[in-house]
């Protein structure tokens, strides 16, 4: 595997209240009519993933929020580099809340590539467990 994870620079996770919105199809806020305030977790990933071949390649970075079900992607991003050996990039997103079972959020960093394959070749996958974080407000 050619591809280096070179710079992480921080996760960032901040408990707020706000005031509930729900999200239809379209992503458009629809505020409700009995308003409270939930709490909810923006994540903030930022870094830069090289590849030590020559261009070009291609990557997907996810953060990945896992749960026992199913996990759930909370911020993604996808690129391709023709001229750069290496690319920043920065994952911004929000969730409500964990789920019922634990109350914690398990993240894990998901960078698949195809750095140094031939075009016919599967993309290759790093992955990055960042642990367990409490949604309980502190």
């Amino acid at each position: 595997m050619r591809l280096s994870f070179v710079h992480f620079i921080f996760i960032a996770m901040m408990i707020g209240a706000v005031v509930t919105t729900r999200y239809g199809m379209g992503a458009a806020p629809i505020s409700t009519r009995n308003r409270h305030e939930q709490l909810h977790t923006n994540f903030n990933v930022t870094g830069t993933i090289k590849c030590q071949n020559a261009p070009p390649w291609c990557y997907t970075v996810q953060l990945l929020e896992l749960d026992s079900i199913s996990n759930d992607v909370v911020g993604s991003v996808t690129g391709c580099e023709i001229t750069n050996p290496s690319q920043d990039f920065q994952l911004e997103d929000w969730q409500l809340w964990d789920g019922v079972v634990d109350g914690n959020f398990e993240l894990e960093l998901l960078i698949k590539h195809d750095c140094g394959l031939e075009i016919t070749d599967e993309k290759q996958s790093l992955s990055l467990p960042f642990g367990r974080y409490s949604t309980a407000r502190m």
